[in-house]
């Protein structure tokens, strides 16, 4: 979201103080070419006005040559009193020494010169250039009206993305609401939600995870628990018919392992499931690989099995749960060493930013059709023996999730079997 605030900001500020100091600019510059047209327009009517006070000055009848003068006129001469006029001391010693002084106010624009004869001053007014209210209202009203309509393209321009993002995440969530779970939202490079879109697409993957997670737990729980329980169900009817002391023994005996078998099934299930709660509790620290690898490969170096550990880098620390990275590493190798033929090789190697911990058997190896399908739960090979429930690399895959781990399945060039490449994150 942080995308979402910079930009907003960007615009406020663009949108408010920008084209305000624009058209503030331009109004000013609209203000000082007004001026400065007035100011070129007085200066050859000072020069006429010195010579009308001149001839006014030296006239013995001035109020009847004043008379004459044309009323329609946009200039009007007339005669005021020297006493009524309040002008500063600068102004008024500029007057007094003949100068020609012009005053201009909002609506009008007036040249003052002594009468020195007559003790008077002789003014002339005329209108200030669109001094005309109306038409001043009509330039605010549009500059004002062109200033918002700017301001409002903007907003729509910034928001259109925004809102289409907002209307394709709607739809997306529309459709995973009404049981479409495939669905994802195409996160675009410049999105102002994209990480609300990332966030929404990991839910959905979740979400979709966890349903199919469901809908085959319940096969496979329907189909291994079904047999142990019809096995028990024939043993006890076997029991009850059998008077033979030695041979109820050994059907009791039957009986207790497939209830053992059953029991190991809804551990495992419990586990599996606890992992769903476990993941907001992981405590995630810079952890060194090395030492969790080479406890687990002591562990499991046995007389039947030999695992090897092969090293060759320093200190290899990486962003984990300590304890939940030491049980991908102890269920991919007792894996391993489970299947092997005698043989378990372990080794590391760093790529940039990376590394990848190489888990090798010379067992049978992997099928292709279900390298795509081995980390699902209850998926077990037909070339293996049915110990276990296939759920320990489920486990691994859930778990590797959590810490962003790549999980790549293939074959091992040096002994044949099958090889788990675990990639995770160095820390920087």
């Amino acid at each position: 979201m942080g995308r979402l605030s910079l930009s907003l900001i960007a615009v406020v500020l663009f949108g408010l103080i920008g084209l305000s100091w624009l058209f503030d600019s331009l109004f000013q510059q609209y203000q000082s070419k007004n001026s400065n047209s007035i100011v070129q327009q007085a200066e050859p009517l000072t020069e006429i006005f010195k010579v009308f006070a001149d001839f006014a000055n030296n006239q013995s009848d001035l109020d009847k040559w004043l008379k004459s003068w044309p009323q329609t006129s946009d200039y009007q001469l007339t005669i005021a009193d020297i006493n009524r006029l309040a002008l500063p001391a600068q102004l008024y010693e500029q007057l007094m020494k003949g100068q020609v002084l012009e005053l201009a106010s909002q609506d009008t624009f007036q040249m003052y010169a002594l009468l020195k004869k007559h003790q008077r001053l002789l003014v002339l007014s005329t209108p200030m250039p669109n001094s005309d209210a109306s038409a001043q209202d009509s330039k605010r009203f549009w500059i004002s009206s062109l200033f918002y309509s700017l301001i409002i393209s903007l907003l729509l321009l910034w928001m259109s993305p925004l809102l289409y993002r907002l209307m394709k995440l709607r739809q997306v969530a529309k459709a995973f609401g009404e049981g479409k779970l495939a669905q994802r939202v195409n996160v675009g490079k410049g999105s102002y939600i994209r990480d609300l879109e990332m966030e929404f697409n990991h839910m959905a993957q979740r979400i979709e995870c966890l349903v199919a997670d469901v809908k085959l737990l319940s096969c496979a729980v329907s189909h291994d628990l079904r047999t142990p329980l019809a096995k028990i169900g024939m043993g006890l009817d076997t029991l009850l018919d059998e008077t033979d002391s030695v041979k109820r023994a050994n059907y009791q005996s039957r009986i207790q392992r497939h209830v053992d078998e059953m029991t190991e099934l809804v551990e495992a299930l419990l586990k599996y499931a606890r992992l769903d709660q476990v993941q907001l509790k992981l405590s995630f620290k810079s952890t060194d690989v090395k030492p969790i690898l080479r406890s687990i490969c002591d562990l499991y170096d046995k007389d039947e099995t030999i695992v090897t550990f092969q090293v060759t880098s320093n200190d290899i620390l990486v962003l984990a749960d300590a304890f939940y990275l030491k049980l991908i590493f102890t269920n991919l190798i007792e894996n391993a060493a489970r299947y092997s033929n005698g043989h378990v090789e372990v080794s590391m190697k760093v790529h940039g930013t990376a590394v990848e911990v190489f888990i090798a058997d010379d067992g049978l190896g992997i099928p292709e059709n279900l390298k795509d399908d081995i980390f699902k739960p209850f998926i077990r090979g037909e070339q293996y023996d049915k110990q276990g429930f296939g759920l320990g690399l489920a486990i691994v895959k859930r778990i590797a999730d959590w810490h962003q781990a790549e999980l790549t399945v293939g074959k091992s060039e040096t002994l044949g079997g099958a090889e788990i490449v675990v990639r995770l994150m160095l820390v920087r």
